[in-house]
């Protein structure tokens, strides 16, 4: 088994400098179908973060009752209140050029038929975390002959519920457990916590270098979302998105704690942190 650390040049070696000419086409559109009523905060995160990634165009979709929650904490984006009508969606996801779905959702039918249709819609690269892995634990037959590259974030007690086990035997068996979950569901698995694990479909491992427990806080997995589905939106090679995008979310945790402090941290802290970090990749183009 091949296992290797995902170190800040590997992370930052897949950017390369903006051309003069470029216009917001060039930088990919990235749709988020994130929040429901409780949890608008979710998509907020989730979108602030993509936009500070430098997504060309980011797309917030969430139910109606939160739209103007959301719209008022982020101007941003364009925006499809849902109102029902998925086959609207689906021709947005067509639309796309990278999807994440299952930030703040709630574990619900709605959910469900959200992951349905972008799992039958989707030819990019779909993101699924929190919710949608929480829904698709009790429908795990959905993985079978999908068509997408698909990315899996749970953190551990949600790969817990994927796989029918516990938490204890999950944080004990980390590396067998996201290596067995990639190879058999053809998915690059994300293992969230401690030295976060990336494992592909072809059985490599990769683990993050960067982070730290002030991380260990609600909102820090949507913000990472955001990350991840700007940095796959930009046409960077999808393994490569993935790792840098989990070793820039690490990175701004530390950049916060040593502002803040860890117990002082927040997502909204970490991703007031991204643009030094990519100020610096900036000009390491000079």
């Amino acid at each position: 088994m091949n296992i290797e650390l995902i170190t800040p040049q590997s992370a930052f070696s897949v950017f390369k400098k903006r051309d003069d000419l470029a216009n917001k086409g060039d930088f990919g559109k990235a749709m988020l179908i994130c929040g429901c009523y409780g949890m608008a905060g979710a998509a907020v995160l989730a979108a602030k973060a993509c936009l500070k990634s430098g997504v060309g165009l980011c797309q917030v979709v969430c139910p109606e009752e939160i739209y103007p929650i959301v719209a008022a904490s982020v101007h941003e984006p364009v925006f499809l209140p849902f109102d029902g009508n998925m086959d609207k969606v689906a021709e947005d996801i067509n639309k796309a050029d990278c999807v994440v779905l299952g930030c703040g959702m709630g574990n619900t039918d709605y959910t469900l038929n959200m992951l349905k249709t972008a799992l039958k819609c989707s030819k990019v690269p779909l993101i699924i975390d929190a919710d949608g892995i929480n829904v698709l634990s009790q429908n795990i037959e959905l993985l079978q002959g999908h068509t997408c590259p698909l990315v899996l974030t749970p953190h551990p007690g949600e790969m817990a519920r994927l796989i029918n086990t516990t938490v204890e035997y999950v944080q004990q068996n980390r590396v067998a457990v996201a290596v067995e979950f990639a190879k058999k569901h053809n998915v690059i698995l994300v293992l969230k916590g401690h030295n976060t694990l990336i494992a592909l479909p072809s059985g490599e491992v990769f683990v993050n270098t960067s982070g730290n427990p002030g991380m260990a806080t609600g909102g820090s997995g949507d913000m990472l979302c955001g990350v991840m589905a700007a940095l796959v939106a930009q046409k960077i090679a999808l393994s490569d998105a993935v790792k840098s995008a989990v070793y820039i979310h690490g990175l701004a945790g530390d950049l916060s704690a040593a502002k803040l402090s860890q117990i002082s941290t927040t997502p909204t802290d970490m991703i007031d942190c991204l643009p030094i970090i990519f100020s610096d990749i900036e000009r390491s183009f000079q």
